[in-house]
Parts: C-alpha cells; structure tokens; sequence
C-alpha cells in the first residue's frame, strides 16, 4: 500500500512537470508582440489631409500561401518562419486616391516575405513583392482597358514581372526587411531600451538600404488620441515624454539616393517619436510641399481576448 501511494506520488509530480514544461514551451514558442494592434495617424498640409491606419495581425503560412499569385508561387522565401504576422495599411488622401497594403513577415526577425500594394483611383496598379535571400521578384499588375479597372484585381490583365537583386552577405544583413515593419520592431526594441536598436537591411521601390535608428534624446509632446482598446473609449490629452528616433538611411543601391527612401510616404529627415510603453506617438518627415507632422489620432492595444488572427 504504502508503495502505491508513493508510486502515485511520483506519477503526480511528473504530471505537473511535464505540464510546466509544455505550457513553458508554448509561451516560449509565442512571438513578442509590440503594445499596440491598430494605430491611425492623421496629418494636413495646406489644407491638404491624409489618414493612414496600420494594424498588426496574426496570421500563418497557409494563408500566405493562399494570397500568393500564381506567377510567384515558386519563388523560394528569405527563411521558413515559425511565426507569420501580416500588417495591414490603408491609407487615403485629399487627392482621393485610395492605397491598401498588406505585408507579410517573419515575427521573430522581422524578415519581410511578401509585400503588396494595391492603389485605386487614378493610374490604379498592384505590385506583389515576394522576397528571397537573393533578390525580390516583383508582378506590377495594370488593369487593360478601362473596363478593367472596374474589375477586381486580380483579372487585371497587363503583368508585368521584375527580378531585383541584393546581396544581403555584402551589406552586413541575415535578413531584408521593408520602411512600415521598421515601425514594428523600433516598437518592440525600445521598451526600456538604453540603446539604440541595431540597423536593418531594407528595401523600397527597387533599392536596398541600411537604416539605423538614431537616438535624438528625449522631449515633450502634446498627445491627443482616442484608446479604442476596451469597449469604452478613453480620449488620452496632454504632455507626455516621448524619445525621438531619426532614420539614419544609407542607399546601398548603386544609383540611388537616400531621399528616395519613404516611411509611409514621408521623406527626407525621417523621426519617429516613442513613448515608455512602445507607442510611436508621432510621424515627423517631408512631403513634396514640405515639411509634415502625422500625430496619432488612435489607438488600439493587443488584450488577451482581442480577435487577431487574419480572416481576410
């Protein structure tokens, strides 16, 4: 008797370790995630306004997979990733033209796998980047005709196919990345940081570039910004000490210039203003009439119940 109950004993405490270790495995195994889900920013210019919204979702290889064209099925990624968030952009300006872009990568390293846009309005074009160790292979995608335009995307009928080498070995990266995920991994790298999160490899518009992220020291500023995380929104006013990151850009394409380079299409003498939690407060750069400020304007956090898996 007293055998068995030892032997039970035994058998009790290797139930509870083996469930630690297994819930520890898959905490260990979940991807840090950056403190906010939804961002929105909202900036004018001489009367001129543009709104842009950025959201960060789970999602997974398969539905990568299924928003992949044909034409790119075959193209081999930078890495297999164990963990695949897509951020979703949709941005619009005075000008009414309308762009939605989704960008899938790697959680772990912020390595970009596939980026596409897709602008409606005048001269509407999709472009589906998928992103290897060597290069990114690229389909620009036009409606034919103007009936066409009317038509969903994917029938437009003019495509176009674009290989762009790099070479990441010679740059000093493991990994490519694109100008919006930067937004993500400043976000997750400066919570209590005391130094400036590392440079990354990045492409734009056919070009690679190593971006830094240049610690400007910290200031004030004035926030107003709606919290949309619970069903109760909480409208968030007043000073707050923020630490101003500028991009340091340097092309490593030859050819090209670094104020080619853009952040959500902002320019030039690019900043990024973050508070203690991870929030990017404010978007600071150059439009083609100057100078421009994008504040937020709203926010939703991640929350243990919060729907973010991809259903799109």
């Amino acid at each position: 008797m007293k055998n068995h109950l030892t032997f039970t004993r035994y058998m009790l405490i290797a139930v509870c370790l083996l469930s630690g270790n297994s819930l520890a495995a898959r905490e260990e195994s979940s991807p840090a995630m950056p403190a906010w889900k939804k961002l929105v920013y909202e900036g004018s210019m001489l009367g001129l306004r543009s709104r842009i919204q950025i959201e960060v979702l789970k999602s997974s290889p398969q539905e990568l997979r299924a928003a992949t064209p044909a034409l790119l099925e075959d193209v081999p990624l930078q890495r297999n990733p164990q963990h695949v968030l897509v951020m979703d952009i949709q941005a619009k300006g005075s000008n009414r033209y309308l762009s939605s872009t989704r960008i899938w990568f790697d959680a772990g390293t912020g390595a970009v796998l596939q980026h596409e846009k897709t602008r409606t309005g005048k001269n509407p074009k999709r472009k589906v980047f998928r992103f290897t160790k060597e290069g990114a292979s690229r389909i620009r995608q036009e409606p034919g005709s103007d009936r066409e335009a009317g038509m969903p995307v994917h029938t437009w009928s003019k495509i176009k196919p674009s290989f762009y080498p790099y070479d990441l070995k010679d740059a000093g990266c493991d990994t490519v990345t694109t100008p919006s995920v930067l937004l993500y991994l400043l976000s997750l790298d400066d919570t209590g940081a005391e130094s400036s999160p590392p440079p990354r490899c990045v492409f734009f518009d056919g070009a690679l570039y190593r971006v830094s992220f240049e610690d400007q020291g910290s200031e004030q500023l004035t926030v107003s910004y709606r919290d949309n995380t619970n069903a109760k929104t909480v409208d968030v006013q007043g000073p707050r000490k923020v630490r101003r990151y500028r991009l340091g850009i340097a092309p490593l394409t030859p050819g090209t210039g670094k104020d080619a380079f853009e952040l959500f299409e902002l320019r030039g003498n690019i900043a990024i203003m973050m508070d203690s939690a991870g929030i990017p407060l404010q978007l600071d750069g150059e439009r083609s009439l100057g100078r421009i400020s994008a504040p937020l304007t709203s926010l939703q956090k991640w929350t243990a119940t919060a729907d973010d898996h991809s259903q799109r």
